[in-house]
């Protein structure tokens, strides 16, 4: 078990298996920008999604959830490290949970998830089940996501997720199956020259039609390092 610290000092704890990358740091500020949000984060992982927004003082309570023992491990230990180095910090629950069927009792204005990107008859199977399961529809879908933040969000509450440009409209599909409807869009490219490589996609329960496609985040600058927006989000 090892660590990254954040901009702010917080320390994410990961393994050899569970990590995270840019996509998890980039969802992360395109979804939670607000101070008084009650967040649930979905499949968390090593809890990288609400330690960043922890890190940059947004949320006021947060409910993390994985169906993987190791990963609640992980974002147990960087949360519990949070309220010691913050003893007056916001309400934060880590527990193991199958989001398939998991329900809160109280609603949340914001659910977020980095789905597996991958179904199951797509690409090479890890052979390390918990790769395979980050990677693959092998444990929840995109209907499953769309699905358990439906049943979770306040009314006019908001999901967000990350996603591969390539399986776009199958996101757009559960969500509008389960009465989310896509509000914000921005695509992901490392320079202007090159495909978007993510989609990041914020959709309302039971929102109007209208669909804001914001202008795209440029991962690299001219001189190949990092743009300058690049490096606000990863510090």
């Amino acid at each position: 078990m090892e660590y990254e610290t954040l901009k702010n000092g917080t320390r994410v704890y990961i393994d050899e298996t569970i990590r995270f990358g840019f996509d998890a740091l980039i969802l992360s500020h395109f979804a939670l920008s607000k101070q008084k949000q009650r967040i649930l984060d979905l499949g968390c992982g090593c809890g990288i999604l609400s330690l960043s927004a922890l890190d940059r003082g947004h949320g006021n309570r947060f409910v993390m959830i994985d169906i993987n023992e190791q990963a609640v491990f992980l974002a147990n230990k960087g949360a519990n490290e949070y309220r010691a180095e913050h003893p007056a910090s916001l309400p934060i629950e880590v527990s193991r949970q199958d989001l398939k069927s998991f329900s809160y009792p109280s609603k949340f204005d914001v659910v977020i998830c980095n789905p597996p990107y991958f179904s199951v008859h797509s690409g090479h199977l890890s052979r390390d089940i918990l790769n395979m399961a980050a990677r693959h529809e092998l444990r929840c879908t995109i209907d499953d996501v769309a699905f358990a933040a439906h049943r979770n969000l306040k009314q006019g509450g908001s999901l967000c997720i990350s996603y591969r440009p390539a399986r776009l409209a199958d996101a757009i599909i559960a969500m509008r199956n389960h009465r989310l409807e896509p509000k914000r869009m921005r695509f992901v490219r490392n320079d202007a020259t090159q495909n978007p490589w993510l989609v990041l996609i914020e959709a309302h329960l039971d929102g109007g039609i209208g669909l804001d496609v914001v202008p795209d985040l440029i991962v690299q600058d001219d001189a190949g390092g990092f743009s300058a927006e690049m490096l606000s989000i990863v510090g």
